[in-house]
């Protein structure tokens, strides 16, 4: 795989991390993965670090300078208070609709 420039690597991952809800953002047992229609991304652990690597064209580029721990927990963090947020919603959307049932006449 080629490498990804640090400088590169950092541009995208603030440029993802600014943007989350465009990404099909996934949590899995190795790491994050996400995309949009023109790239996909991997944060994932290999030993005792975590690697970033990103997909464009069918081409992987990688970045394995080991300063992306702090990116990951980060990046986790802020996805499960996206999740949060979508289940407050569909839960507010439920009671109002249940409100609404209750208060027809039968």
């Amino acid at each position: 795989m080629p490498d990804l420039k640090i400088q590169e690597a950092k541009m995208l991952f603030k440029k993802i991390h600014s943007n989350l809800k465009s990404y099909d953002l996934r949590i899995n047992e190795d790491g994050i993965t996400g995309s949009d229609d023109e790239i996909s991304f991997r944060l994932y652990r290999t030993e005792e670090r975590v690697d970033f690597a990103v997909t464009i064209d069918g081409l992987t580029f990688t970045n394995t300078t080991g300063e992306w721990n702090n990116a990951m927990a980060m990046l986790m963090a802020t996805i499960k208070k996206l999740e949060r947020e979508e289940e407050n919603i569909k839960i507010e959307q439920a009671i109002g609709k249940l409100r609404k049932y209750l208060s027809e006449e039968n």
